[in-house]
């Protein structure tokens, strides 16, 4: 297939420190992926394009899966990739967000994504324990290994949810970088130099659907962080949850899903600019949604690659599943990209509607492998490459 020669030319290059029968054996796990669609050490083993007996390609898979030398190299292949979508732009949006690995809640998952216009790609990804989600001094670890793999002229804007808070936004600053948060309804603000301590659930009643900039304020009592803060309530989308009874669901989930969704947005940023910079700041923010359809087209079974299925016993076996799952999500994603300049996307829909992309450029790239793949050259995947990066273009902040 082109587009994993793509990655055998491009990415090989810059991961010389690699054995190259591993990277063969990557590569390998990496086809069967985009064919068996199973992140699992049995889906990729089963998956296997070989004459060998499939116990022994699940054996071979495991034998990967399970190699720590893979692990500790896989920061060396996040950095190529990283460098061939980022390239030279000096303040690149990073999406940051935690998500379950697991039904029980026993692993999680910490990635930072680059979107791409609706949808986000792996930049880094870390698997870690219950203990440790959340964790400040692993989110400042991470945000240490990140500077790592991005390119050294990088000064990027990383983008969070309310999960994330001011310890978060001061260990971007230290490494100056920039921040733009949302903060939660127990969270104290005052305005500059003025000791007026408040709840931001109280300015949420001063919210519109016109996004307000509120100033310079300090946020945090105990130690406050001096940023700018914007506000905004969103329209309502009409989206209702109900029972197979046609009723409104009232489950404690539902519920408190609804209650988020209510809740207006205040959202804080070191970005400089004040007033003038207010929607830009709240489109900066709503990109974060990206790396939220990103978690599912790894995990989910339907729509995905059927991560929640597998079983692994340990983060750095975890990690490793997920690099296979980044390489291959990013070889997807050109084929999909392929296809829309092609203009053979609308090939794939299922209904008329040609003002817009009705499948995602992911999706499509699965169902354009099942047919046409194999009639596209290595020219095509070059310029599907370069659609990336001027869409990536089109995300940064400068």
């Amino acid at each position: 297939m082109h587009a994993t020669q793509l990655l055998n030319t491009h990415l090989f290059k810059q991961c010389q420190g690699i054995h190259k029968k591993r990277w063969t054996a990557l590569m390998v796990m990496v086809s069967a992926l985009i064919n068996g669609k199973k992140l699992s050490v049995t889906g990729l083993g089963r998956a296997i394009n070989s004459t060998a007996y499939e116990k022994h390609n699940i054996k071979r898979a495991d034998r990967l899966i399970g190699n720590p030398t893979l692990n500790q190299e896989r920061l060396m292949i996040y950095r190529a990739l990283a460098k061939m979508i980022i390239g030279s732009q000096k303040q690149p949006v990073i999406l940051v967000d935690w998500s379950d690995l697991t039904a029980d809640r026993k692993f999680h998952l910490l990635r930072a994504s680059l979107p791409v216009g609706g949808r986000a790609l792996t930049l880094y990804e870390e698997s870690h324990i219950q203990k440790d989600n959340a964790s400040p001094q692993v989110q400042r670890r991470f945000l240490e290994t990140l500077k790592r793999v991005l390119p050294q002229h990088c000064c990027p804007i990383i983008i969070s949810d309310a999960g994330f808070r001011s310890p978060w936004f001061r260990a971007v600053q230290e490494l100056g970088w920039d921040f733009v948060g949302r903060v939660g309804g127990h969270t104290m603000l005052s305005p500059q130099a003025v000791d007026n301590w408040i709840r931001v659930e109280h300015i949420f009643e001063t919210a519109t659907q016109r996004p307000r900039y509120l100033g310079f304020i300090d946020i945090v009592r105990r130690s406050p962080l001096a940023c700018h803060a914007y506000l905004l309530k969103k329209k309502k989308q009409g989206r209702i949850k109900k029972t197979v009874f046609g009723k409104r669901c009232k489950m404690k989930h539902s519920e408190k899903n609804a209650h988020r969704e209510r809740t207006p947005w205040l959202i804080v940023t070191s970005l400089e600019g004040g007033a003038t910079i207010t929607k830009r700041v709240i489109n900066l923010y709503k990109t974060r949604m990206q790396i939220e359809e990103a978690f599912r087209d790894v995990k989910n079974s339907r729509w995905g690659f059927s991560l929640d299925e597998a079983s692994s016993s340990t983060t750095y076996r975890y990690e490793n599943l997920l690099l296979v799952g980044a390489l291959a999500t990013f070889v997807i994603w050109l084929i999909g990209k392929v296809a829309e300049l092609k203009n053979i996307h609308r090939q794939y829909q299922a209904n008329s509607i040609k003002t817009r992309n009705v499948l995602s450029t992911f999706y499509l790239g699965c169902r354009v492998l099942k047919k046409q793949a194999s009639n596209f050259q290595r020219t095509d995947f070059l310029q599907a490459l370069n659609a990336l990066k001027q869409q990536f273009e089109a995300q940064c902040y400068a």
